[in-house]
């Protein structure tokens, strides 16, 4: 049987926080929380269409600075999720960008 959705853990158990969930015949992926980025290939960072962030410590948003630059000016939407303040974090941080 072939699974629908594959979840993994972005980095080692010991590292930043981060789920990356792609639905493999969705073309679309989700992440919860975004510490270290960087094991994610820019392809599949592009399939994300929701992130979910659980608080705003440094360690769950490390990675967003990477996400947002990529993801821009793309034309699909990204919906982003997190704790209360996390939508003025992330408007802070696209207004640094212009």
């Amino acid at each position: 049987m072939t699974q629908l959705v594959q979840p993994r853990l972005v980095n080692p158990p010991d590292g930043d926080p981060g789920a990356y969930l792609d639905f493999r015949f969705g073309r679309r992926a989700m992440l919860f929380d975004m510490g270290d980025l960087s094991p994610l290939t820019l392809r599949e960072l592009l399939r994300v269409s929701h992130v979910s962030v659980s608080h705003a410590h440094m360690d769950h948003v490390a990675g967003t600075d990477r996400l947002l630059r990529l993801r821009l000016h793309y034309p699909r939407p990204l919906r982003m999720t997190g704790p209360e303040g996390f939508v003025r974090q992330i408007e802070s941080r696209l207004e640094a960008f212009t």
